[in-house]
């Protein structure tokens, strides 16, 4: 691929993203917690199109943190840039600040692009399994760009793995803490983009109606147990979701 070593968006006929982290969840929090939880100012126009999202897809409407006039604003967006080989979702956080296409975006773009998972796919091809990681509690709040105007949107900045996800993939959102999400929205501070503890998530398997974008309802986060691991694969435990509180 290019220097730059973006992901791209899969094609809508694939049944998962070879990407790093193609698909992600927010639903535990309505968006009033989450803007509380976020010390973000929320617009009552924008707080109207918000909804649980559990099967989140490129291209579709996310939710970014931004720093607007001095204070923090949950804000949707979309997720992905436009680019000449279609939409790209990812960026390396070791590269983002020298490559063209990202350079200005984090001198004057950073972003913290909140959720409570993500899914990724294990197992050999023709056979692959969806897992949904997430943490054992509080959002998970990645790292990420925003660009503005026609074809913007946010990518999520990813580093190497750790911990639960790296026999799975080598890379992983670029994971922060509430105190490094307040840096990184204040100043572009690459060293903040690092490698999660290796205790940072917990994942299960799921089902594969998670493959289809098209699904997006809470049987995408579900547990799905399994007897015997086959040889060779990954054998994940954790604790199901929390339950929501039913509130829009």
């Amino acid at each position: 691929m290019a220097e730059e070593e973006v992901s791209l968006v899969a094609r809508r006929d694939r049944p998962y993203d070879p990407a790093m982290c193609g698909r992600m969840t927010l639903a535990r929090w309505d968006v009033h917690e989450l803007a509380a939880l976020l010390g973000a100012d929320l617009l009552p126009e924008h707080a109207a199109l918000f909804r649980p999202r559990y099967n989140l897809a490129p291209t579709q409407q996310g939710w970014i943190v931004r720093v607007v006039g001095g204070r923090r604003r949950l804000l949707p967006a979309t997720w992905g840039l436009q680019g000449p080989r279609g939409p790209v979702i990812n960026a390396r956080a070791e590269t983002a600040g020298r490559l063209p296409t990202f350079r200005p975006l984090v001198a004057g773009g950073r972003c913290v692009v909140p959720a409570d998972g993500f899914f990724e796919w294990e197992g050999r091809r023709g056979a692959r399994e969806p897992l949904w990681f997430h943490p054992g509690q509080g959002p998970l709040l990645m790292a990420g760009l925003h660009r503005d105007g026609p074809g913007g949107g946010f990518v999520v900045l990813t580093t190497a793995a750790s911990g639960a996800v790296r026999p799975v993939h080598d890379r992983m959102p670029a994971l922060l803490t509430a105190a490094e999400a307040g840096a990184w929205l204040e100043r572009p501070d690459l060293s903040l983009l690092r490698p999660a503890p290796d205790d940072r998530l917990e994942a299960f398997r799921v089902s594969d109606r998670v493959n289809s974008a098209a699904v997006d309802d809470p049987s995408c986060v579900a547990p799905i147990p399994r007897l015997a691991p086959a040889q060779g694969s990954l054998a994940l435990g954790g604790r199901p979701p929390p339950e929501r509180d039913g509130r829009a």
